[in-house]
């Protein structure tokens, strides 16, 4: 069996190199090479492949099954928030994953999830005023928890949604 480096015709394998304790990426050759095939910031970086690994050794089952847990409760948090402020919303997603849609139809495909513009312009206000708060999210209202929040970040994040809703419901901003 031919290594990487010889099925990419370069002289020495960068994958090997790199698992010998080498910095691959201080070679011309594995340079051109990761450019051409695997073109990257971070690729073969010593410091964000030790993060990764130790970031993947904390993901555990147990770790997975809290952000679902997480992520459910926040969806049906920012969910209630639509129908309280009276303002068109629904909140999908899966796992740590949620995005936010400014429309009360069914969404049963991508087709249904496209935005009218003055739904288009309603979740721009919504996200930047998430922004304009501290909550960094997606323009395609899409957001994501993390394995370090818990309950009192969802709580901040709700509460922050809610003032969002608000004001978006304040006469003169759509509601």
């Amino acid at each position: 069996m031919q290594s990487i480096a010889a099925q990419l015709g370069i002289g020495t394998d960068p994958f090997d190199a790199y698992l010998r304790g080498g910095t691959t990426i201080g070679s011309a050759q594995t340079a051109r090479m990761l450019a051409k095939e695997t073109g990257g910031t971070f690729n073969a970086n010593p410091v964000t492949m030790a993060a990764g690994l130790a970031g993947m050794r904390l993901l555990t089952p147990d770790a997975f099954g809290r952000l679902d847990e997480l992520g459910a409760k926040l969806r049906a948090s920012l969910e209630a928030c639509f129908k309280r402020a009276g303002v068109p919303g629904a909140v999908t997603g899966m796992g740590s994953l949620f995005r936010l849609h400014p429309t009360d139809r069914e969404l049963i495909d991508y087709r249904s999830t496209r935005t009218t513009p003055e739904e288009d312009a309603r979740l721009h206000r919504m996200v930047r005023g998430l922004m304009e708060r501290g909550v960094l999210m997606s323009i395609t209202g899409l957001g994501c928890l993390s394995s370090p929040m818990g309950d009192a970040e969802l709580e901040s994040l709700v509460e922050t949604f809610a003032a969002v809703l608000a004001a978006e419901s304040a006469p003169g901003n759509g509601g």
